[in-house]
């Protein structure tokens, strides 16, 4: 028995010798770790791609600015972004590795007729995450990711999608994945709406509202009242500042802490009518008036505060169907709620977008006022 639980004891330690360790491990000093990528409009039908490479032997003053791990951009030009990016390792002797990529950024020039080509390739490599940020910049991409950050950063990606990700908890943009942009591009009505970058008059980045891509054309632009009216109707407004002004004037700040939204929609004969339900919560966070904040104020403020809200959704509509550019996903709606209408109506959605009339119901509320009830010295 001794000696069995010997033999069996030498082949367990023979089996751990053999099969332990990482064997499809890659050595970090063989990889290229990759931050964003940017694509640009090349000469005739070549696209020019720039891949930013996080450099770890680096530390101080960094090759592209700032301080702390630096960070080198290198550009290939080829008439396919799958070939430019192999280029790419000519240069550096290392694999591209992404699943540190936290953005890609595509030069307006680059998608004004062909954005679904110019994503392809990142929708399809299994090496790249489909929580990747997608981005449109006025500016070539290259030249985005050459701005250097504030100190506190140094990885110009990094930065950007941080941008993205401040800008979206105040509902001035929503974050788009490739992963969101597969789902929209399944639907054939719906319209995307993609960040908007540019660099701006003191050299610094800012993200400028939405890009609107219809099918395969950048049809137009949202800025940042119309991006918070599509978000108000998506139901992705959390935070945020409304501004009003009392009976007299004077200024009022009003944060949004939460929301919520509803879209229904009706049809009857001919005439389709989506009604937009939207609730919000929020409280005093600054009052330049006189008055104390009775309850008869409070509910003068809110009543101006729905009256924002329900204009500014009234203008993204507005600017949408003049776009003739479904950014709601309204026919989508129509389609889960009326899906044999839905197949009458599909092929037509075009001319019936513009046309389609919206009712818009806006709910909101004031929790807290604050410490105090009455501006201080007045």
């Amino acid at each position: 028995m001794i000696e069995k639980n010997k033999f069996l004891l030498v082949i367990n330690i023979i089996i751990l010798l053999v099969f332990s360790g990482c064997t499809g491990a890659r050595e970090i000093q063989d990889l290229a770790m990759v931050s964003a990528l940017g694509i640009d409009k090349g000469e005739e039908d070549e696209l020019k791609i720039t891949s930013q490479i996080i450099n770890l032997s680096k530390s101080g003053n960094t090759q592209e600015g700032g301080s702390g791990i630096s960070f080198e951009n290198i550009t290939k030009t080829s008439t396919n972004i799958f070939d430019a990016i192999r280029n790419t390792t000519l240069n550096i002797n290392q694999k591209l590795y992404y699943p540190h990529m936290k953005v890609i950024v595509l030069g307006e020039e680059a998608v004004k007729n062909n954005f679904t080509q110019n994503i392809d390739f990142f929708i399809r490599d299994p090496e790249i995450r489909s929580t990747t940020g997608i981005l449109i910049s006025r500016d070539k991409a290259s030249e985005i990711l050459k701005v250097i950050p504030p100190s506190s950063q140094t990885i110009n990606g990094f930065y950007i999608d941080d941008l993205i990700k401040v800008a979206y908890a105040n509902s001035m943009v929503t974050e788009v994945t490739l992963q969101d942009i597969t789902e929209i591009l399944a639907n054939k009505t719906t319209s995307l709406t993609v960040p908007y970058i540019v660099i701006n008059e003191h050299d610094k980045l800012e993200l400028k509202g939405m890009a609107i891509i219809k099918r395969e054309r950048l049809v137009g632009k949202l800025n940042y009242k119309e991006s918070r009216g599509l978000l108000w109707v998506l139901g992705k407004a959390k935070s945020g500042i409304i501004k009003i002004k009392d009976e007299k004037g004077q200024r009022i700040s009003l944060e949004m802490i939460r929301s919520k939204s509803k879209v229904t929609s009706q049809i009857k004969g001919n005439q389709i009518t989506m009604t937009i339900k939207v609730t919000e919560v929020g409280n005093v966070g600054e009052y330049m008036g006189s008055q104390q904040c009775t309850p008869e104020v409070i509910k003068k403020c809110i009543a101006r505060k729905e009256k924002v809200i329900t204009e500014e959704i009234k203008t993204t509509i507005e600017k949408a169907q003049n776009l003739n550019a479904d950014i709601f996903g309204f026919g989508q709606i129509i389609h889960q709620e009326h899906p044999q209408r839905w197949k009458e109506i599909k092929d037509d959605w075009d001319q019936i977008f513009p046309r389609i009339n919206t009712k818009i119901i806006v709910k909101s509320a004031i929790e807290r006022v604050g410490i105090i009830n009455k501006t201080i010295g007045r």
